[in-house]
């Protein structure tokens, strides 16, 4: 799977648990879909920001200095949301500001950077992107133990 494709499945996957875990009714259910979307989340970030933002920070120096500060603006919501329980009330509302900043994040991506990156830079080069990445998400085993699925991977 080309990097751009592993990028935005991951995307989905993520969007998809964060709807799971508003919707989960049982607080056990929304602290154990929260946990595989923390995982999940945080290797998605390291992997761009060890791997897709340095290959990719000549096409949009500006967006990709803007990623990282967005990726850093969530961490510590994830970080207080996992000291949470599920009932309290106050993990919805922060469940809620994360996945927004997640949105705005992902649309950017999707909608900026990815196309400039196929326009940029020689398909030799994202096809070396897209090994480097696989090679990533095989070492790493997927999201870890807590996973329910496998994560997209190339």
């Amino acid at each position: 799977m080309e990097v751009i494709e592993t990028l935005k499945a991951q995307h989905r996957l993520v969007e998809q648990l964060f709807e799971e875990t508003e919707k989960a009714k049982a607080p056990e259910a929304k602290e154990r879909l929260f946990r595989d979307l923390t995982e999940r989340l945080s290797l998605h970030m390291e992997l761009e920001e060890s791997i897709f933002y340095p290959c990719v920070s000549s096409v949009n120096d500006d967006l990709v200095t803007h990623s990282y500060a967005e990726h850093a603006a969530v961490r510590p919501l994830l970080e207080e949301l996992m000291g949470l329980k599920g009932d309290d009330p106050l993990f919805l509302e922060l469940l809620i500001q994360a996945r927004k900043l997640v949105e705005e994040h992902v649309a950017e991506e999707e909608g900026v950077l990815f196309p400039a990156c196929l326009d940029a830079l020689d398909p030799e080069v994202m096809s070396e992107l897209s090994v480097e990445i696989e090679e990533s998400l095989n070492g790493m085993g997927g999201a870890g133990p807590a996973s329910s699925q496998p994560y997209p991977g190339p």
